[in-house]
């Protein structure tokens, strides 16, 4: 998939991102500490690698505790260069 970026001065942009790929759920475990597959990691990678070709980046990133949500903003923080929060 090819992103364009719109062309707004002055305005604000939302930019939702869902996780990528995560692992299939065990049965002893929880969804919530599901961790990323191999594909999750490279497609977020990819992703994150699209918004900086576009000059896209997000004043903010913020994500829900669930392993899966941390390990995608931390590739995307890692592409744009931010710190991140541990």
């Amino acid at each position: 998939m090819r992103l364009k970026r719109a062309i707004y001065p002055m305005s604000k942009q939302l930019c939702l991102i869902r996780h990528a790929k995560a692992k299939e759920i065990k049965p002893e475990q929880a969804d919530f500490d599901r961790k990323l597959a191999k594909r999750g990691r490279a497609d977020a990678e990819v992703m994150a690698q699209q918004l900086l070709s576009l000059s896209l980046k997000p004043d903010l990133l913020y994500c829900s505790p669930a392993e899966r949500t941390r390990e995608t903003v931390e590739i995307f923080a890692q592409v744009l260069g931010y710190a991140t929060e541990k």
